[in-house]
């Protein structure tokens, strides 16, 4: 299910700056633990809303829609995306 973070400013080393690659009203799709923690690290004031779960659940399929649909509803929040097989130690660390 989805989780919602918000905290201060910071940014990892080696990890592309927060927004690089995000688009507003577009679900972004962390590939790694680092770049998940600097997205919500860098996120300043911003709501981010964080899904995890798995490409094969049917669930999580589910909530896939409606978690692209409340990302076009609120553009002004960060919405991100992270696959638990992918990257397995984002759901343990968040």
């Amino acid at each position: 299910g989805a989780r919602l973070s918000r905290r201060g400013r910071g940014a990892m080393a080696g990890v592309a700056a927060p927004g690089a690659f995000t688009t507003p009203g577009v679900a972004f799709t962390v590939r790694q633990e680092e770049e998940l923690t600097s997205h919500i690290m860098g996120s300043g004031s911003q709501w981010v809303f964080v899904e995890f779960g798995a490409a094969w659940a049917a669930a999580c399929q589910a909530m896939r829609r409606d978690f692209d649909e409340l990302a076009r509803e609120y553009p002004s929040a960060l919405f991100l995306r992270v696959d638990i097989d992918e990257v397995p130690d984002a759901a343990k660390q968040h």
